[in-house]
């Protein structure tokens, strides 16, 4: 029996280039099932911009209204000069930067530092996480600071100073924390790390 269990990173990172791809393809035919078939019935979206949820049974008429028409991305990707399939390796660059280079702990991070250390313009990753993540910059660096954080939670030990964590992963505000927090849990931050506590306390009971 081997004693160390397969890495399967690249084989994650491929299949997440490899939706990343398909779903963008569908998004500039204006292939609204095609679309569709990326998203999970049993989930909520959140359109931060507007400050609503999107349940499952409006998300179709939402995804309508927000396609491009007449091929308007079209232009866009050429002037950027990336093809359906190097948006897709432009997805699996970015997330083996952040994952391994972890540099969303550093609160000064910006967008021209990522784009140098990957090698892609800032207008290339700015179209990615826009145009077909649908986030900002500052907010696909929140997010990853958040899974940081909450990992962290995981393997943490009472007591449990949450502002600490959130500074340690990279978060330059509390503000910003307790927003992309709540927004990503449902709860606020104290509430979360008491839910941990109960749950430690249960397995711990006889």
């Amino acid at each position: 029996m081997p004693d160390t269990v397969p890495d399967d990173t690249h084989q994650q990172t491929q299949a997440t280039g490899e939706i990343v791809l398909r779903h963008h393809l569908c998004w500039k035919r204006r292939d609204l099932d095609g679309v569709m078939a990326h998203y999970h019935p049993d989930i909520q979206y959140n359109d931060f911009f507007q400050n609503r949820v999107v349940g499952f049974a409006e998300l179709r008429e939402y995804l309508r209204a927000s396609m491009p028409r007449d091929q308007a991305m079209r232009p866009t990707v050429s002037r950027l000069g990336l093809s359906p399939q190097q948006l897709s390796y432009l997805a699996n660059d970015l997330q083996q930067y952040f994952q391994h280079q972890q540099p969303y702990l550093d609160p000064e991070l910006d967008l021209q530092r990522v784009a140098k250390e990957c090698g892609y313009s800032r207008n290339q990753i700015s179209y990615l996480l826009n145009q077909v993540l649908g986030q900002s910059f500052y907010r696909y660096v929140n997010q990853t600071r958040l899974q940081h954080l909450l990992a962290t939670l995981d393997k943490a030990t009472p007591p449990i100073r949450i502002d600490e964590l959130a500074f340690a992963a990279g978060f330059n505000s509390l503000s910003a924390f307790y927003s992309c927090f709540r927004q990503h849990t449902g709860l606020s931050p104290k509430a979360y790390v008491k839910q941990i506590s109960l749950r430690a306390r249960a397995q711990d009971a006889p």
